[in-house]
């Protein structure tokens, strides 16, 4: 049943792993919209789309980042079914000091909604691609906030964890715990 693919390890949001997993997405997504605000805070208003898309090409250049053959086609099989582990860790995108692999990219599928992730899979290939472009992109913003010493701010954090936490007992309430 559905309930009971939901119920899987490592695919429920009653168990602290998964609650872990969505907090640590949750900050580093905090992280890297800090660090464009910092870097969108020097241009001028009618130049900030021009400088965020400028940059972003220029990031993506300037680290060799490249998406590999096949990474649609990939995306397409975990957006039917993000909780089937690959038989290998397939890359989908390399840059200079990474990749990016079908099980980093799953996990982030696994914490959209359900329409959402028919969305992705019904998509068009360059919509696809987008997407790939996207998450190449947040995990080089990352690198850069990372070095740059970017944290997550205290209240913040404590709001983040509060959200967790009245989550996680809603859940539990739903099913009786």
């Amino acid at each position: 049943t559905a309930f009971a693919q939901r119920m899987a390890p490592g695919d429920s949001l009653l168990d602290s792993a998964s609650v872990m997993g969505l907090m640590a997405l949750r900050a580093r997504q905090d992280v890297i919209d800090q660090w464009r605000r910092r870097l969108l805070a020097a241009p001028s208003a009618a130049h900030e789309a021009d400088f965020g898309a400028r940059y972003a090409r220029e990031l993506v250049a300037a680290q060799h980042a490249s998406l590999q053959d096949g990474a649609v086609d990939a995306v397409r099989r975990v957006a039917a079914n993000p909780w089937l582990s690959p038989a290998a860790p397939e890359t989908l995108a390399t840059f200079d000091g990474g990749v990016l692999t079908l099980p980093d990219m799953a996990v982030q599928l696994q914490y959209l909604a359900p329409g959402t992730r028919q969305d992705i899979r019904d998509a068009p290939d360059v919509r696809i691609t987008d997407f790939l472009w996207g998450l190449v992109l947040d995990e080089l913003l990352w690198r850069q906030a990372d070095s740059a010493g970017i944290r997550m701010q205290p209240a913040t954090f404590q709001a983040m964890l509060d959200d967790c936490r009245d989550a996680v007992h809603r859940l539990w309430q739903r099913v009786g715990i």
